[in-house]
C-alpha cells in the first residue's frame, strides 16, 4: 500500500486494475481468495462476485461517489466486504 515513505508504481504500459477490498472483519483465506480470482477469465467485478459470494455487499446497495474514492452503503444483506476497483491506463 502506498504510505508517507511507499508509493505505487506501474512498471508496464497498458491496463491495470487496483482492487481494494473493504470489509467489516479481516478477511481469512485471502491467499486462497486470490487464486480464485487468478484462474478465472471473467472480467473483474463478475469474478468479485464469483468469488465472494454472499461475503460481498450487493452491487446495488453500494453507491459509489463520483467525483472521489469513496462510497456509502445501505443493505439488509448479511454482506460485509465492498470491492472498490480503480483502474489506470499507462502508456
Amino acid at each position: 500500500m502506498p504510505g508517507e515513505n511507499r508509493a505505487l508504481k506501474i512498471s508496464n504500459p497498458g491496463r491495470d486494475h487496483l482492487v481494494i477490498l473493504f470489509a467489516k472483519k479481516p478477511l481469512s483465506g485471502l491467499p486462497h481468495l486470490l487464486q480464485q480470482l487468478e484462474g478465472s477469465n471473467e472480467p473483474l467485478p463478475q469474478k468479485l462476485l464469483s468469488v465472494l459470494g454472499d461475503y460481498m455487499v450487493p452491487l446495488s446497495d453500494i453507491a459509489y461517489a463520483k467525483d472521489q474514492v469513496a462510497f456509502s452503503v445501505q443493505t439488509r444483506s448479511e454482506g460485509m466486504i465492498v470491492p472498490l476497483i480503480i483502474e489506470v491506463e499507462s502508456r
